[in-house]
């Protein structure tokens, strides 16, 4: 109904099926410098999108946790645009047909580096 992960493809492919994602944007029971601590993975250049798309939730707390998932359990449309602006930012095709694409990628290269 949910996910729950901290900076993974996993936010990609949550969007992909429009299923609410809930970002851990903390250490647990522990403080951790930003060096150390997963809040730094929201910064990277290839999460940013995802992060300024409004389609996932990065939580702080485990009280915001436990909030956030009452909330999309409530209301799995919440967010639902973000999600589908990920979706457009990261995605090529949605037609089931990568493994062709790839397929015939490889085959491609084959045949020129022989």
């Amino acid at each position: 109904d949910l996910i729950i992960d901290t900076a993974s493809t996993m936010m990609v492919e949550g969007a992909i099926f429009d299923t609410p994602n809930i970002a851990l944007g903390f250490d647990g029971l522990q403080k951790k410098s930003y060096w150390q601590s997963v809040v730094r993975y929201y910064d990277r250049e290839h999460c940013l999108p995802i992060v300024e798309s409004g389609g996932i939730r990065i939580v702080r707390s485990h009280d915001e946790l436990l909030a956030t998932i009452d909330e999309y359990l409530a209301h799995p449309e919440h967010d639902h645009e973000g999600r589908k602006k990920i979706v457009e930012a990261i995605c090529y095709k949605l037609d089931g047909k990568a493994c062709e694409r790839i397929a015939d990628a490889i085959t491609t290269v084959q045949r020129f580096n022989v």
